[in-house]
């Protein structure tokens, strides 16, 4: 009898511990995901090979490009299951907004801890 309980119990665990897989799963791809397309970005935006004269917004748009295929395959794993085309589309359109913002932000360079000169040396005239 003792057996038989514990024998369930532990085939109930096991199921339970399957589906936290299977639900926790989707996630970190999508997470890994996210994260190879913000590298290609990262690495097209601070690449030796871009020009000097070109604009941040020109090196965004050239960074997305070259970064298509992890792009597409982010999008896919953000549309989850089932695959539907409107949803690949839509988590497409999501993706590359927040990698363009990304990529623009990797062009303006580091944020400081502080203040700008303009910002903490304001003063009134009038």
């Amino acid at each position: 009898m003792e057996r038989s309980r514990r024998s369930r119990d532990s085939d109930g665990m096991l199921r339970r511990a399957a589906v936290l897989a299977l639900a926790i799963a989707p996630a970190l791809v999508q997470a890994s995901e996210l994260d190879s397309s913000m590298r290609c970005v990262h690495g097209a935006m601070t690449s030796a090979f871009v020009p000097a004269t070109a604009s941040a917004e020109q090196l965004a748009n050239v960074a997305l490009m070259r970064c298509a295929d992890e792009i597409e395959m982010a999008a896919v794993a953000l549309a989850g299951t089932p695959l539907a085309p409107s949803r690949i589309d839509a988590s497409r359109i999501a993706v590359r907004r927040e990698l363009h913002g990304y990529a623009l932000a990797v062009a303006a360079g580091p944020a400081t801890a502080e203040p700008s000169r303009s910002v903490s040396n304001v003063t009134t005239a009038w």
